[in-house]
């Protein structure tokens, strides 16, 4: 989706990107959230055209009616259902526990300085970074709300946020003018991801 800046292949990438959503959905129907990326990419690298909002939503059907047609061939249509149930319990106890409220809680302190110090100059200026940064703000809001109402809370969902949260904490790493606090952050940030654990 952060490729869509560029007009090459447009229709090919949409696609792409919702085929894949759609295989994703297979294994957890809560990714869907995901569409909300998809669709904000396109409005931010103004690509809102009919073409290109129908694209994706084909792209995603594909995998999803194989998925039936399979089902339905094998006389199991409950393997296909079953793929759709939404359910969650909203247990977020497991992040209460100090293994992960530690690491969290440090994480998101680094990762709340990074956007208070990158978003200003980002939307000071109107060119492709301006559009790189909503979109990655996007990814990292979908992946906080999958988080939310996601069923499956052993901590490899964390993963999900990966992506946007260590492009944004590189961007305000790079922001700091001064390299001896970029320094003293890379090594804090580095000392309490190494240690914390032994610690806990």
């Amino acid at each position: 989706m952060y490729s869509l800046q560029t007009l090459k292949e447009v229709f090919k990438k949409l696609f792409d990107a919702g085929f894949w959503l759609g295989v994703m959905c297979l294994m957890n129907p809560f990714l869907i959230v995901f569409s909300l990326l998809l669709f904000t990419a396109i409005i931010v690298h103004k690509r809102v055209r009919f073409q290109t909002l129908l694209i994706p939503v084909i792209g995603f059907l594909i995998p999803i009616f194989l998925f039936f047609t399979y089902s339905f061939w094998i006389g199991e249509l409950s393997l296909f259902t079953d793929k759709f149930i939404f359910y969650t319990t909203y247990d977020f106890s497991r992040y209460q526990e100090a293994s992960f409220l530690a690491p969290l809680g440090v994480l998101s302190f680094f990762l709340l300085f990074a956007i208070f110090m990158k978003t200003g100059s980002a939307f000071s200026v109107n060119n492709r970074f301006r559009k790189s940064w909503i979109l990655l703000l996007s990814h990292l809001f979908t992946s906080i709300s999958y988080l939310f109402i996601t069923f499956d809370r052993d901590g490899s969902e964390l993963l999900i946020a990966a992506f946007p949260v260590a492009v944004i904490l590189a961007n305000g790493f790079e922001s700091i003018q001064r390299n001896f606090l970029k320094e003293i952050g890379l090594i804090l940030f580095v000392l309490i991801a190494l240690l914390g654990p032994l610690f806990l």
